[in-house]
């Protein structure tokens, strides 16, 4: 079985990205593993007026 080297998250400043950061870094923490959080940057949708 190969060793975890690497964790990846998605973050995206909401609540529940944030909780699954923190789980991440615990799974990091216990593996000796890096910590590689990706910043998700949504922009709202453009409105449009006719």
């Amino acid at each position: 079985m190969n060793p975890i080297r690497r964790v990846v998250v998605g973050v995206d400043g909401s609540e529940g990205s944030l909780i699954a950061l923190r789980q991440a870094a615990d799974e990091a923490r216990r593996h000796r593993a890096e910590l590689r959080p990706v910043l998700i940057y949504c922009p709202r949708r453009a409105t449009t007026s006719t």
